[in-house]
């Protein structure tokens, strides 16, 4: 019997998935036709879809709850599940930039480690 996490669960709206507006819902095919598609989903910037976030914004409110909880739990460690459009957009943040999206940069249940330094910087240890 595989062996069960007794660890509370917190719930941080700052890490929800990447708002993205109009396109919430609609089929990649679709959302591709959009002449801002390429560089919304695929580039780390400030263009957002219409009533949606950007990859800046998006990444830095993912570092700031991550920052917060981070600064919350010092000397513990964290599981943090979220999304691979809100993973590509805080690995930005981060410096590691891409130009691919989310679905081709990570696949489904990819783990990767952070570490918090509390002079405020994370890294990322792959």
């Amino acid at each position: 019997m595989p062996e069960q996490l007794t660890a509370p669960i917190i719930y941080d709206d700052g890490l929800l998935e990447r708002d993205l507006g109009e396109w919430q819902g609609q089929h990649m095919a679709d959302i591709k036709k959009d002449k801002n598609y390429h560089e919304i989903l695929h580039q780390f910037t400030q263009l957002a879809p219409v009533g949606g976030e950007s990859a800046l914004t998006c990444g830095e409110r993912i570092y700031q709850a991550l920052k917060s909880l981070a600064q919350r739990y010092q000397n513990k460690n964290l599981l943090v599940i979220f999304h691979g459009e809100a993973l590509r957009c805080s690995l930005a943040k981060l410096g590691n930039i891409s130009t691919g999206n989310a679905y081709q940069l990570f696949d489904n249940g990819c783990l990767l480690q952070l570490t918090y330094a509390h002079n405020n910087r994370f890294q990322l240890i792959h």
